[in-house]
């Protein structure tokens, strides 16, 4: 996997709303990559560690959102986001014995739903 995180001033620009500029950046990469090698290669783009930022941001708000369904005994559906995202909530919270959780919607809409699980 090729891993490139660029630095500098007020890159916010290329992050863009919910990471969808940085998303579609990585992806045109990854073509233009690909096709100049002749072969797919995974690569990962980050600008100043956002994506890890990002995904402790996520991690918890997963928990505190399951510990929120524990404790009302209703579900909780969080706000839209891409599917990596969505995978860090089910994988930060898959060991829990007391929720679930479920992806529901459609692109671009689908979010991850927690359920109590009694």
């Amino acid at each position: 996997m090729i891993l490139v995180d660029i630095k500098g001033d007020d890159l916010s620009y290329l992050i863009g709303r919910h990471s969808e500029t940085l998303n579609a950046f990585q992806y045109i990469t990854s073509l233009i990559v690909g096709r100049e090698l002749g072969h797919w290669v995974p690569m990962m783009i980050d600008v100043q560690g956002y994506r890890e930022r990002r995904e402790r941001q996520l991690r918890q708000m997963a928990i505190h959102m399951a510990d929120q369904v524990t404790r009302s005994g209703r579900r909780i559906s969080l706000e839209p986001m891409p599917g990596t995202e969505r995978r860090i909530i089910h994988l930060a919270l898959r060991d829990r014995n007391d929720i679930y959780t479920e992806s529901v919607g459609e692109e671009p809409n689908r979010k991850v739903v927690i359920y109590p699980k009694n």
